[in-house]
């Protein structure tokens, strides 16, 4: 006799996951995080989503030249002359389309691949308040060396 008020017997389907246990940062999060905070925020969040696909190199290599960009962007900008007026926000627009381009480069498919099966993802928020971190410790470290210049 069928009792109808039995569960059936099924087999449980966990969901499949990624081969990676950590979250990765989506291409816009470190857009977002190149715009607000500068393009060593958005470095930090490639080179995070570098070390979590195993590419150690890689990100340590990121790091270092978005730092060296960073501080040739500072001296480019402070030593050019005063004819050439260009809006602050044009250099924040450049450095955030050619992050974003590069990240493409570096891990757009691994991120799609990472997405399709199931694996977890940074909030674009998290990218924003890691670019504004990133902003206040530069911040301090330009008035930092504006005091100590001005003494």
């Amino acid at each position: 006799m069928n009792n109808i008020y039995k569960t059936p017997d099924a087999e449980l389907v966990q969901p499949a996951t990624s081969g990676n246990p950590l979250a990765l940062y989506k291409i816009s999060g470190i857009g977002i995080a190149t715009f607000f905070g500068s393009l060593i925020a958005g470095g930090y969040l490639a080179a995070y989503n570098l070390k979590a696909l195993g590419r150690h190199h890689e990100a340590r290599n990121v790091m270092i030249t978005t730092v060296t960009a960073s501080a040739l962007l500072v001296i480019v900008s402070y030593t050019l002359p005063a004819r050439f007026n260009l809006p602050g926000i044009a250099a924040g627009i450049v450095q955030t389309m050619i992050m974003v381009q590069f990240s493409k480069k570096w891990f757009a498919y691994d991120i799609a691949s990472h997405m399709t099966n199931h694996g977890k993802m940074h909030s674009n928020w998290k990218a924003f308040g890691i670019s504004i971190l990133f902003l206040l410790l530069l911040l301090g470290i330009i008035f930092l060396i504006a005091y100590f210049l001005a003494i």
